[in-house]
């Protein structure tokens, strides 16, 4: 037989074996993010589960602990390991019938996982201290989780992410909130940390709640309703993928004098994704090979394809060099370019000043079926996002992304459908609890997040079966202009709301940053010392550490005579005035509710308020308003909640 024949015979024979030992293996499976690196919660049983053949026997070890179980009739099993000391590595191995699963690297330590919108999915790279923090960032005992974005409508069972070790690889596009919060307990407690970041900037609570928590109740009636009510293209977008297939060509620049000539960026005649002005093509990092694809065709065009979840960003990424350094095209007005196709692609033009998708961008723009060209003139492009608002400069672009959207927008996302995708996969993986950095979305609906916020922290833990799971809460910081005069707030509402929460829900903790955000960015840059007042947080509230790790909460007030008397706990050694007296940020109102700044002076752990305008005052606020001056705290240096004393109608009472 000659060696080509051999080697025709032998290949199936190979290909037989090995494919029925991977299908051994394979006969027991568990969820992806039981990976090599995690970190499992110490002190606790620890679940463990997934799937195999129904009726089979699983085993699992770690160490000298070993549990089984039976795969019910439907193929799932779970079985819970004995309680463990911090420490590691270790080997988790799960043995069925057939084969076996070893994850390797497994420490034990505490486990937290980090939710919410913008603020807590902010990354690292992004911060302000993001040169001195990530070359810091190699360490082996913090291990991170990050889940990927998932809107559906039943509730999911895994998720395709796997632990990674903590490097400066790893934590640049992690959670900077989250990262801080876990060096602070490392640190602190001396013990492996495990985080597990999932989150999604613009969205509201509901979406994270559970729907068994949001049906029956009155109050969240409207949020059924705007889903109920949106357009079936819409519906449909959360159960079938949009089909998307652009070919772009003749990228060019276009010169602001007449007399210049065009700048062509790329036609695509060499075959390759270089660019003239020494940049590259790419697809965005959050665009998986396996779903979206990018080549040049016979044609000498470049095409995208894919199949997009409402949940996804899939990006063409233009850089103008291959360093992603800003380019000088002060010379040019515009960009033009060939684009034909099926779907729908919003421009966007890079300047290295803007960070967190604040970039300036068309509208969603149709792709037509037959070649046409667009032109998107600089001067006509608007700033998109909540950040900080920054002058269009032509001297300083790095790039440009086309952004591949579905037809509608804004979309309506579906009550509960991040919970579906981005929580339940998760249950009832053994944890500490949750660290939630949630609430700019539901600002314009503040009364409703006073019911919102404690449905969905019992949603959570009843998911988990845990009604002892800590909730650890930032409160809302700083934003937008300064007010000249007491007024109402919408945010001071939804602070209001998560003090409330804190107040009313056991095992909730709350961490005040009203003087860690900006007047005009929604997303501000420092993150480390959220990070760090959140773990001060657990660790005085959860690990019980001897610590002042609050700053002052109001505890009571009663009149006296023409003044106010407040009184606080959480003092610590004193309360104080901030950078020196006198205290600012409170304001007094009589019966006719018309509130005056007031004078405020310190008398012990209580202060006694007042104003020459309010004869017989009747209620006090502290710090309300969307970016209060504001200066009491504790002799520690953590700021006081704000807060008022009256229940008078607010601006968001009838706002569902």
């Amino acid at each position: 037989m000659s060696p080509k024949r051999d080697l025709v015979w032998i290949l199936p024979v190979f290909l037989a074996v090995l494919l029925g030992h991977r299908a051994g293996l394979c006969n027991v499976r568990m969820p992806a993010f039981f990976s090599d690196h995690m970190v499992l919660q110490q002190g606790q049983k620890i679940a463990v589960w997934g799937w195999a053949d129904p009726g089979e026997r699983v085993q699992a070890t770690l160490g000298s602990a070993r549990a089984s179980a039976l795969a019910d009739p439907g193929g799932r099993w779970m079985l819970r390991l004995d309680r463990q000391r911090p420490g590691g590595p270790h080997e988790l191995v799960v043995t069925g019938s057939k084969g076996s699963i070893t994850i390797r690297d497994v420490l034990i330590g505490e486990v937290w996982l980090c939710s919410g919108q913008s603020n807590m999915q902010f990354a690292l790279r992004s911060t302000s201290r993001a040169a001195l923090d990530l070359p810091q960032a190699d360490q082996p005992q913090i291990r991170l989780l990050q889940i990927p974005r998932q809107c559906i409508l039943t509730p999911t069972a895994d998720v395709d992410a796997k632990w990674t070790r903590c490097s400066p690889g790893s934590a640049a596009g992690f959670s900077a909130v989250a990262y801080y919060f876990g060096l602070e307990l490392q640190k602190r407690l001396r013990v492996p940390v495990g985080l597990i970041a999932s989150s999604w900037g613009g969205t509201n609570a509901e979406e994270w709640t559970s729907a068994g928590f949001l049906t029956g109740d009155s109050r969240f009636d409207t949020i059924h309703d705007r889903w109920v009510k949106s357009s079936p293209e819409n519906q449909a977008l959360f159960s079938q993928p949009s089909r998307f297939d652009v070919s772009i060509d003749d990228v060019r620049l276009i010169p602001v004098s007449q007399g210049k000539p065009e700048l062509l960026v790329d036609d695509f005649s060499d075959g390759d994704l270089r660019t003239a002005t020494g940049g590259t093509w790419s697809l965005g990092e959050s665009a998986p090979a396996s779903e979206y694809r990018l080549a040049i065709r016979d044609d000498q065009t470049l095409a995208a394809s894919g199949d997009l979840q409402v949940s996804d960003q899939a990006i063409l990424s233009l850089l103008f060099t291959q360093a992603g350094g800003p380019l000088d095209l002060s010379e040019y007005r515009a960009v033009s370019f060939r684009v034909r196709g099926r779907g729908f692609i919003k421009v966007h033009l890079l300047q290295p000043t803007i960070t967190d998708w604040d970039h300036y961008v068309t509208p969603p723009l149709p792709v037509p079926g037959e070649w046409q060209t667009f032109r998107v003139e600089f001067d006509e492009l608007k700033q998109a996002g909540w950040g900080v608002k920054q002058p269009f400069t032509r001297d300083s672009l790095t790039g440009m992304l086309f952004e591949f959207v579905p037809e509608l927008l804004p979309v309506v996302r579906p009550p509960s459908g991040l919970y579906n995708g981005m929580i339940a996969p998760l249950v009832p993986y053994s944890i500490r609890g949750f660290a939630w950095y949630q609430g700019e979305g539901n600002a314009g609906r503040s009364y409703q997040y006073r019911a919102l916020l404690p449905a969905l922290i019992r949603s959570w833990r009843s998911a988990w079966d845990n009604p002892g799971l800590w909730f650890l809460v930032v409160q809302l910081p700083n934003y937008r202009e300064r007010r000249d005069q007491p007024g109402e707030s919408g945010w001071a509402e939804l602070r209001e709301a998560q003090l409330m929460t804190m107040r009313s829900v056991p095992r909730v903790g709350l961490a005040v940053t009203i003087d860690l955000g900006q007047a005009e960015d929604v997303h501000p840059k420092e993150k480390s010392e959220v990070g760090r007042r959140l773990a001060m947080c657990a660790l005085g509230e959860v690990y019980k550490r001897p610590i002042v790790y609050s700053g002052p909460i109001l505890r009571s007030w009663r009149r006296e005579g023409p003044a106010i008397r407040l009184r606080f706990e959480q003092v610590g050694s004193g309360l104080t005035a901030r950078g020196g007296l006198p205290l600012r940020g409170f304001a007094i109102a009589g019966a006719d509710r018309k509130f005056h700044w007031a004078d405020a002076r310190i008398d012990r752990d209580s202060l006694v308020v007042s104003s020459a305008a309010v004869a017989e005052p009747a209620a006090v606020r502290y710090a309300w308003a969307d970016n209060p001056e504001c200066n009491l705290y504790n002799k520690e240096g953590l700021p006081a909640s704000p807060f008022r004393t009256d229940d008078w109608p607010g601006v968001t009472l009838d706002a569902r």
